[in-house]
């Protein structure tokens, strides 16, 4: 495939998630994303509904021809060169978190070697089912690793600052990048507006506050009045409901 047919491979991926949130699915692909569905959020508590579909829709509005453009416009390809092979090590904190590193990977042209991670099984392999039989020559590009990984080029591997430590040592011969916790923070001054604070809400909240983009860590100026930011997260209080979460706060 050349760059132009992968992109709209990618393309007519988001268009499917499109039709997921629109309820426009044909009743046996419905069926199939709502088992992959089910199956996650038994295996993953964290993973509600509401969670995967916030995912899905977020991608739905990335992955257009128009989108991916922009997003490869500042780098060049070469089509004609022998495929390198990439290994994935993906996280699980949220739904489809290693997709990115997937579609990067494949943009490029590059064969995939995958290790799921145990929080995160059954999402990639559904769109990879659904990249291949949307052209037969994306066929093998991916390949899902349960054992040791092995015959590879380079790798992607992203976990907590103890396995960073392990994946450093472990692949320190490959072209690598190694990803470790991340914290994202908010400094506030006292001036934002009640709207500016609840969307402050939906950056600490969602999916849980378990994204690495997600704010983990607040600076207030001295005397801040904090019913501010209650009253702004009040619309979050039901995450206390869920009993993992509440169980961790």
């Amino acid at each position: 495939m050349n760059l132009n047919q992968r992109i709209s491979l990618f393309a007519k991926l988001g268009s499917l998630f499109k039709d997921y949130e629109d309820n426009n699915l044909d009743g046996k692909t419905k069926k199939l994303f709502n088992e992959a569905i089910e199956n996650s959020i038994a295996h993953n508590s964290f993973f509600t509904k509401k969670n995967i579909n916030k995912s899905l829709s977020t991608w739905a509005k990335n992955l257009t021809k128009e989108s991916i453009n922009n997003f490869i416009s500042n780098y060049s390809f070469k089509d004609n060169i022998i495929p390198k092979k990439v290994a994935i090590i993906m996280a699980g904190n949220i739904p489809l978190v290693g997709f990115h590193d997937l579609l990067c990977s494949l943009i490029l042209n590059l064969k995939c070697k995958i290790k799921l991670s145990s929080d995160d099984k059954f999402l990639i392999p559904l769109i990879i089912r659904f990249l291949e039989s949307r052209n037969k020559n994306f066929k093998d590009r991916v390949v899902f690793e349960d054992n040791q990984l092995k015959n590879f080029d380079a790798v992607i591997a992203t976990g907590n600052n103890n396995s960073s430590h392990y994946f450093e040592y472990y692949f320190k011969g490959f072209k690598k990048i190694i990803r470790n916790n991340r914290r994202s923070i908010a400094i506030l001054d006292g001036s934002e507006s009640s709207t500016q604070l609840k969307r402050l809400g939906d950056d600490i909240f969602a999916y849980f506050g378990l994204g690495c983009r997600n704010v983990s860590k607040l600076f207030l100026p001295k005397n801040f009045d904090l019913d501010t930011l209650f009253s702004a997260f009040y619309a979050y209080s039901s995450l206390l409901e869920h009993r993992k979460y509440a169980n961790n706060y």
